[in-house]
């Protein structure tokens, strides 16, 4: 018995690809999702159906997918079709990134090879979260401190964060004087500046705290204290709104 290969001379067809959903989405919230659809077009012989096996790249990673890996498959052209269609799909989060793309490459299959100059496709996923950062801020600017001794008058802040608020979020504060007159140690409750802590639980959005002012008789100019973000954990200090007067 004698045995001949017949081997194959002719050129695999090429494969282009593009994406026919939008090119720049938003990534949605949480709970949201976004389907990304690539076209497929090979040319040659197409009398045979023909497979082009493809992955997800760019700088998406699994997470963006809902997944432990990212997405990976294979496109099947029908005998006589010229087109196939890939599709994967995102998933929102509440995450403050930087924007990605995601990147559909192909790779040869069995009567296919990727097109050169448009074997890949790119759509970018655009961030729309807000940075997990907190915020202080005094409810009232201005208050009399007012005269009886072994009373204190309370100042009103309040602590805000925004961003992903699924975990909670500890916030040491300190006061301190600030201005052409500032506050001192005497003109608080216990004879010391404050130190404060805010807990946000999970969920939580926002907190008030107060500073405690003791009321006295002294004839002196108005006073300037500031509620300084001194660190956070489970969140950011805003760069703009980490202190409060």
């Amino acid at each position: 018995v004698a045995n001949t290969v017949i081997a194959n001379d002719d050129p695999k067809g090429e494969v282009s690809v593009r994406a026919t959903s939008p090119a720049s989405v938003l990534e949605g919230q949480v709970g949201a999702t976004v389907t990304h659809t690539f076209l497929l077009t090979r040319n040659g012989d197409l009398s045979q159906a023909a497979v082009m096996p493809w992955r997800v790249g760019g700088t998406v990673n699994a997470a963006d997918f809902g997944s432990a890996a990212l997405p990976a498959g294979q496109a099947t052209f029908a005998a006589g079709a010229a087109t196939a269609t890939v599709s994967v799909t995102t998933r929102g989060d509440a995450l403050f990134e930087d924007d990605e793309t995601l990147t559909l490459l192909l790779s040869e299959g069995d009567l296919v090879v990727p097109s050169a100059t448009q074997g890949t496709a790119s759509v970018l996923l655009r961030n729309d979260d807000e940075p997990n950062e907190v915020r202080v801020r005094a409810v009232q600017s201005a208050l009399l401190e007012r005269s009886v001794p072994g009373v204190a008058t309370s100042f009103q802040f309040e602590v805000t964060r925004i961003g992903d608020l699924t975990a909670p979020a500890t916030v040491n504060i300190d006061v301190v004087g600030t201005g052409a007159f500032p506050a001192d140690a005497q003109d608080f409750v216990g004879g010391r500046l404050p130190s404060l802590r805010v807990q946000l639980n999970a969920g939580e959005k926002s907190r008030t705290f107060f500073v405690e002012v003791a009321q006295d008789t002294l004839r002196e100019p108005d006073e300037t204290f500031t509620a300084v973000i001194r660190i956070a954990t489970g969140a950011t200090v805003s760069e703009t709104q980490g202190c409060a007067t």
